[in-house]
């Protein structure tokens, strides 16, 4: 209870200076905290394990192939009218 008191002594220029050293403080401690979290998470990840994780060669397999077929214009014309309509 005596710091509650003598903070609330002293001037509020000197509070708010208080205030935000504090502030300051906490913020540097979770950014460095943020940091070195980041770069763990940066140096688990490999890219031979994360290519292996997505599997690229068996959504290649799944992957149905679209047949295209060949119009002519007038055919091409005919299904942008109908599709107008």
């Amino acid at each position: 209870m005596d710091l509650l008191n003598n903070l609330r002594k002293k001037s509020e220029k000197d509070r708010k200076r208080i205030l935000w050293s504090i502030i300051i403080v906490i913020g540097l401690i979770l950014s460095v905290i943020w940091i070195y979290n980041s770069s763990k998470a940066i140096n688990k990840l490999k890219t031979e394990n994360l290519m292996q994780g997505l599997d690229i060669a068996s959504l290649e397999e799944d992957i149905p192939e679209l047949e295209i077929p060949d119009l002519t214009e007038e055919e091409l014309e005919e299904i942008l009218k109908n599709a107008t309509q």
